[in-house]
C-alpha cells in the first residue's frame, strides 16, 4: 500500500518529509481540497511518486522526486463534461531518473482533467516522454526539460494525442534541450494521431 494516503480531506499540508523504498505509489491523494505536499523528497518507489486524483485546489510544490519505477506525479481533477476546472498545480519540483522499471508511458508529470497546471518544474533523465496532457484547459509553462526520450523513438518530451476533444490546453515558455538521440524520431512537443 502507499506510504501515505489522504482521502476526502481538506486543508492538509505535508511538508519537509522523505518518502522512500515502497512497493506501490508512495503518496496518494483522492477527492481532497487544498491539500499541499511541499518540500518533500519522494524516491526509490516501485510505481508513482505521487498520485493525486479528484478534488480541487491541491498543490505539489518544491518536491524532489527521483528513482521511481513508473513515473513522478499524476495530477487529475475537474469535470470534462462541464469543463469545471480543478485548479491542481505541480510547481517548482525537480523530477529526475524516473520511469526506471516501466520504461515507456510512465511520465514525470501527467496532467489530466480540466484546468490544472505544471509550472516551473525541472525534469531530466527520462527514457521516454516527460509530460502527458490528457484533458482540457490545462497549462504546461515555464518548465525546463532536458535529457528526455533517451531510449525511445516516435516520442516527444511533452506528449498529447489520440483524443481531439482534449482542447484549450496551453504549452508555453518552456525550455527544451537534448531531447532524444540522433537518428531517432523525437521532438520537444508531440501532437499524435488525430490531435
Amino acid at each position: 500500500t502507499p506510504l501515505l494516503t489522504i482521502r476526502k480531506a481538506k486543508n492538509v499540508t505535508i511538508s519537509g518529509m522523505t518518502f522512500e523504498n515502497d512497493l506501490a505509489d508512495c503518496i496518494t491523494v483522492s477527492d481532497s481540497t487544498a491539500v499541499r505536499i511541499e518540500r518533500c523528497i519522494v524516491r526509490n518507489g516501485r510505481e508513482l511518486a505521487i498520485d493525486l486524483d479528484g478534488g480541487s485546489d491541491d498543490v505539489i510544490n518544491g518536491c524532489e522526486i527521483y528513482d521511481t519505477g513508473a513515473g513522478g506525479i499524476h495530477l487529475e481533477g475537474g469535470d470534462r463534461k462541464t469543463l469545471t476546472p480543478a485548479h491542481h498545480m505541480a510547481s517548482n519540483n525537480t523530477i529526475h531518473d524516473f520511469s526506471q522499471l516501466q520504461r515507456t508511458a510512465a511520465y514525470a508529470i501527467t496532467i489530466a482533467g480540466v484546468g490544472n497546471k505544471a509550472a516551473h518544474n525541472l525534469i531530466y533523465n527520462g527514457p521516454h516522454q516527460a509530460i502527458l496532457i490528457a484533458g482540457n484547459d490545462n497549462f504546461i509553462e515555464y518548465n525546463i526539460l532536458h535529457d528526455i526520450v533517451t531510449d525511445a523513438s516516435d516520442a516527444g518530451a511533452v506528449y498529447k494525442g489520440r483524443d481531439p476533444s482534449c482542447r484549450g490546453n496551453v504549452i508555453r515558455y518552456n525550455f527544451f534541450r537534448d531531447i532524444g538521440r540522433p537518428g531517432n524520431m523525437t521532438c520537444a512537443v508531440y501532437f499524435d494521431d488525430g490531435d
